[in-house]
């Protein structure tokens, strides 16, 4: 499947199991029989609880595939939805029941308060070490930033109602709680989408390449943090392509002393060009394929 295709299939299926999960909650008097635990003392619907949690699961589970790039953020996303909700609902269902519910919904809503604030900082620092990285690339984030209060405001609405809805009392809603519950957890759930979306297109794909060299850095040059063994200079990963065949090989590369690092061909373990291996022995007069296995100088592999 191809991306484009794969991202509106992804898209599409987050925002069904979405809409199944929420109209599975949204009956109160539940689908199916109603199993009691006394022993824990809760209680049930045969078919819509299973119902809600599983397409819950299954919308994370698409979220997660649609936004792998930066899925931590999205993780702190369903904290804050998780937070200032249990707080909302905590906050007016125990109300009455004393200050120590009070202050458990108070310290929800702060701590859903508090992922926000680290998320913002987390996606600004990111934002300037992609900016050091390429000074030419500009990144806007403006539009972005009022999307996090926003979510977490709709979440809270939507459990206002849904707490109103639930008691009886209709409160601030007018009398529509019911459809506040709904309309609130629609725009909760298209801001987190958009809270996602930007900075996954903004930054997922550099933030990308930063794993990838990581990745590459620490294979290649285990226990030296990326430093250069000829000069300790900083040392990033490069692709180089292979005159034969066109294989691309992921080598470590540093400006200052133009030193390659790259896996030995026999034993794979990280060694400089134009030395030898210190794992086996063996002489890296060059670059090796490893896929048609071609051995030749740096200078007449094509990076990039």
């Amino acid at each position: 499947m191809e991306r484009d295709s794969e991202t509106l299939a992804l898209l599409a299926l987050a925002c069904s199991s979405f809409l199944v999960s929420l109209y599975a909650g949204y009956r109160l008097d539940g689908i199916g029989r109603t199993v009691e635990l006394p022993l824990f003392g809760i209680e049930f619907h045969l078919i819509s609880t299973p119902l809600w949690v599983l397409a819950g699961l299954a919308t994370l589970l698409c979220l997660q595939q649609l936004f792998h790039e930066i899925w931590h953020h999205g993780v702190w996303l369903f904290g804050i939805y998780v937070l200032s909700g249990l707080g909302t609902t905590l906050f007016y269902v125990m109300f009455d029941q004393g200050y120590l519910w009070y202050l458990v919904a108070l310290v929800l809503i702060l701590l859903a308060l508090f992922l926000i604030y680290w998320m913002i900082l987390e996606i600004y620092a990111l934002r300037s070490h992609i900016q050091r990285e390429l000074p030419d690339k500009e990144i806007v984030l403006g539009d972005w930033l009022p999307a996090l209060p926003a979510f977490m405001l709709f979440t809270m609405l939507s459990y206002y109602c849904y707490t109103k809805w639930y008691l009886g009392d209709p409160g601030w809603t007018f009398g529509y709680a019911q459809e506040g519950y709904i309309l609130f957890q629609l725009l909760a759930f298209g801001t987190a989408l958009y809270a996602l979306w930007v900075p996954q297109v903004l930054l997922g794909r550099h933030l990308e390449e930063e794993i990838l060299e990581g990745k590459v850095l620490r294979d290649l040059l285990p226990g030296s943090s990326g430093r250069c063994p000829a000069c300790d200079g900083e040392m990033h990963a490069s692709g180089m392509t292979c005159p034969e065949c066109s294989h691309r090989e992921q080598v470590a590369y540093c400006s200052g002393c133009e030193t390659y690092v790259a896996a030995c061909p026999t034993c794979s373990l990280g060694a400089q060009v134009g030395t030898t291996c210190g794992g086996c022995g063996e002489d890296l007069a060059g670059l090796t394929c490893g896929e048609c296995n071609h051995t030749g100088p740096v200078r007449f592999w094509a990076s990039g």
